[in-house]
């Protein structure tokens, strides 16, 4: 068995070895009685720069005569990926906020240290980050949970190379008496959590999956449960009405969360939840300048158990959402959407496109719908009778080659085919006797002076 860093590694193959995640059996047999070695070919891809170990965790080797062998010695070795020479190498912020509380002194990407007071009933600090680089990471640390006293929060930021590493520190003060919240982060970890042997690489960040959470970090509505990921047993989160499976995760930086996990495509999300801010909307009457939307009719819905003058569209007989006119917390007026099943409001944009031009639309696609179906059966039957006229002209040409149609030939007596076996005298005298009488008779040289021999025929 080896072991490797699954942050820096991904393992892809190797010569009768199979694994993942950071382990890998490798197996092999000895060929004949005097082998001495064995040879594996392990194939990996990298992931970031950084030194990353390979060990030999464990082993069991016999000898030709099945005996097991001791080995007191486990080798190891390391292996550094390097950059690439245009990967950037700044890990410095462009920008740090918190809240509550004020950073001192002010921000500079300059400046790593800075100090920061918030009030007794303060439990979590809300820190937000932005690298310089895009292509570097951040994380955070020991933000969740404060206590009273003074709090240490680090801003890491790792450069798009992998291995240049900036540290932001916050001391944070907090007076005594407040309420301390055991830490959590993203939802999960209360520094109960324990973790697997098992990970997964989410978009080049390699997380540890937890064996264990405390089951009230769990969001409303899921229960805990057992669950196999891949051979390993770990604790998740079921929805008791909802079909979503949620694992806890946590990264290099000690950050955790719990993530979606989808076991049909083996893919994974992290798990937010929406939640609206609540700004309040007042409903006004509508302004004499200001027409309703085209497409809606006015109706009275209610919204609070309070009769409104609204509009619903004129297409629905029964309308999920409907339209108000109202004005926000800047005093600015608008349209809004409301969604009469979930109580939602959205500010209302029209589409653009008019009821009766939509109507207009969807006409001409059906007419151009309907001209191609017309073209298509017409162009078939052309196909139909073309095809009947081909076989009655194939027919015709057969029927024609065997009829007794022969050209006239000077070399050969005039004559029908029911004389052929005839001497040639009585052939002719036959022949002139089946002539009409009126019909005058000419010599053989009399004929050819007379007529183009050429375009004669007998029928």
């Amino acid at each position: 068995m080896l072991s490797y860093d699954p942050g820096i590694l991904e393992f892809v193959s190797g010569t009768s070895a199979n694994g993942g995640a950071g382990a890998i059996k490798i197996l092999g047999t000895m060929n004949s009685a005097d082998q001495k070695a064995f040879n594996f070919t392990l194939k990996f891809k990298s992931l970031k720069a950084g030194n990353a170990k390979i060990s030999v965790t464990s082993q069991e080797i016999y000898d030709v005569n099945s005996a097991a062998i001791s080995l007191s010695k486990q080798g190891s070795a390391t292996v550094k990926v390097t950059s690439p020479a245009t990967t950037s190498k700044d890990a410095t912020l462009k920008s740090l906020k918190i809240s509550p509380g004020t950073l001192t002194p002010a921000f500079s990407a300059a400046v790593d240290s800075y100090t920061a007071e918030v009030d007794k009933d303060t439990a979590d600090l809300v820190v937000n980050a932005v690298a310089s680089n895009a292509g570097a990471h951040v994380t955070l640390q020991g933000e969740k949970g404060l206590k009273a006293g003074e709090n240490q929060v680090v801003v890491k930021v790792t450069a798009e190379d992998g291995q240049t590493i900036k540290n932001y520190t916050i001391k944070v003060t907090k007076p005594e008496g407040g309420e301390t919240t055991p830490a959590t982060n993203g939802g999960g970890e209360t520094g109960e959590a324990q973790f697997s042997s098992a990970s997964v690489t989410i978009r080049d960040v390699v997380y540890s999956i937890a064996s264990s959470f405390d089951e009230a970090t769990l969001p409303e509505g899921f229960e805990a449960k057992t669950y196999q990921y891949k051979g390993t047993e770990v604790m998740a989160g079921k929805g008791l009405e909802k079909d979503i499976l949620l694992l806890y995760l946590k990264d290099e930086g000690g950050n955790g969360g719990f993530f979606i996990y989808n076991e049909a495509a083996d893919s994974w999300s992290q798990f937010v939840e929406v939640k609206t801010t609540e700004k309040a909307v007042v409903i006004m009457p509508l302004d004499t300048d200001t027409a309703a939307p085209e497409g809606f009719k006015e109706q009275q819905i209610e919204i609070d158990g309070i009769k409104v003058t609204g509009w619903v569209a004129d297409s629905e007989s029964k309308p999920e959402y409907c339209l108000f006119y109202g004005m926000n917390w800047n005093g600015e007026k608008n349209f809004y959407r409301y969604d009469l099943t979930e109580k939602t409001v959205q500010r209302y944009f029209a589409s653009g496109v008019t009821n009766d031009k939509y109507v207009e639309l969807a006409k001409t696609y059906s007419d151009l719908l309907k001209d191609y179906h017309l073209q298509f059966y017409i162009l078939i039957a052309i196909s139909v009778l073309a095809l009947a006229l081909l076989i009655i002209v194939i027919f015709l040409i057969k029927r024609g080659g065997g009829s007794d149609i022969r050209p006239y030939d000077s070399g050969e007596p005039f004559h029908d085919t029911k004389m052929k076996d005839e001497p040639v005298s009585r052939r002719e005298s036959r022949a002139q006797a089946a002539q009409p009488a009126n019909v005058k008779r000419y010599s053989r040289e009399e004929f050819d002076e007379r007529t183009d021999r050429k375009s004669l025929f007998r029928f």
